[in-house]
């Protein structure tokens, strides 16, 4: 309970605690999918055997929904964390090679007493976990895992020493690669890595991708095409990922900051929407950085319900704790605070946002980019 109350920011639309001897699981909802009580975490099998905790979304879900409904499989709910319980109770583990999405997720066996966890293949959700003589835990965030109670005891598995290693990878990378943390003994899951705990016994190994959303990303062969085809092919691309990122029972809102990757969002968001797409920028003028006029006279065009924010300076620093305690670990982004202030004012008006981050380098977005194009 201390642990979930730990990350209680993470979902402000319930929250639920599941024991049963030596196995607890606790979720913090945000509901995006399914916002009635029948999706619900920690969430148990018909059959009682698994209980599952789920962060994140599989964008594929109704596909599968259906696939499993032919083999009249039913369901009481219409949430994603009830198709990936039932795709688990039918596939084991090789249920990943099926899952198109972001997700950390854990799973616990209650006949075989063993725990199955897993991260998605690009690492967008977060799971770290420690282990040591006295059990197995794992949390959303470090902060879940490393924190005291009152008078300093111990509520997880305890305080650990800081990993000069991965300081030294930080001074170097600017991150702190994972499996490592910057604390010892503090272990973040890999991108495509899964894993069980068996016995007391913790094993963790890579999953291998396969079908139409997950071929591995060392295994792709050379495309050889002409430049027209291969635009086509990313618009396409762009396209799909837009449309499936806009499955919610919520609405969807995006960043726009007027750039070639936000408004490429932006654009295929409101040819797919029925109604005014909403779109947030905030603009930077005291660091001479702000492209609210860009934005905004894209969202005009696009008819879209805009909204703008101004980042000052010392609204800057007075959340610079709050940023850095939300990641815990050493982190070099400066972009962190920035999107913190969007995010915070955005979500006044939205639970769920796309962005353009991760675009710079398809679609020159960056300055070093615009050099190199020059």
């Amino acid at each position: 309970v201390a642990m979930s109350d730990r990350i209680a920011h993470r979902g402000p639309d319930g929250d639920a605690v599941w024991i049963e001897g030596q196995a607890g699981l606790a979720h913090r909802r945000l509901a995006i999918v399914d916002l009635s009580p029948t999706g619900a975490q920690p969430m148990v099998s018909t059959d009682g055997r698994y209980v599952v905790v789920f962060n994140g979304e599989i964008y594929n879900y109704r596909e599968i929904k259906e696939q499993l409904t032919k083999s009249k499989e039913p369901f009481r709910s219409t949430s994603d964390t009830e198709v990936l319980l039932k795709l688990y109770e039918r596939e084991g583990e090789k249920m990943l090679e099926k899952l198109c999405g972001m997700f950390a997720v854990a799973i616990w066996d209650r006949e075989k007493n063993e725990l199955f966890f897993a991260r998605d293949r690009i690492g967008k959700k977060p799971f770290f976990w420690m282990s040591d003589e006295r059990g197995f835990a794992f949390a959303s965030e470090l902060g879940a895992l490393l924190h005291t109670g009152q008078g300093g005891a111990l509520v997880a598995l305890g305080k650990p020493d800081v990993d000069w290693d991965a300081v030294r990878l930080f001074l170097g990378l600017q991150y702190v690669p994972s499996p490592r943390t910057g604390f010892k003994n503090v272990h973040a899951l890999p991108p495509s890595h899964c894993g069980f705990v068996r016995d007391g016994s913790v094993e963790v190994k890579r999953y291998l991708p396969a079908g139409r959303h997950g071929a591995a990303f060392d295994a792709e062969p050379k495309i050889e095409t002409s430049f027209e085809d291969a635009a086509k092919h990313v618009r396409e691309l762009l396209d799909e990922s837009v449309r499936l990122r806009m499955i919610a029972d919520v609405p969807v809102g995006t960043f726009l900051s007027g750039g070639i990757d936000s408004s490429a969002v932006a654009c295929l968001m409101a040819k797919r929407s029925a109604s005014s797409i909403k779109t947030f920028t905030m603009g930077f003028p005291s660091f001479g950085y702000d492209e609210r006029a860009e934005a905004r006279a894209l969202a005009t065009t696009l008819g879209a319900e805009h909204h703008e924010f101004e980042a000052r300076p010392a609204e800057a620093l007075r959340v610079i704790d709050d940023v850095l305690d939300a990641y815990q670990a050493p982190f070099a982004d400066a972009s962190a605070i920035p999107t913190y202030l969007l995010a915070r004012e955005t979500r006044r008006h939205v639970k769920a946002v796309m962005t353009g981050d991760g675009g710079d380098e398809l679609f020159a977005g960056g300055r070093g980019h615009e050099g190199r194009r020059a």
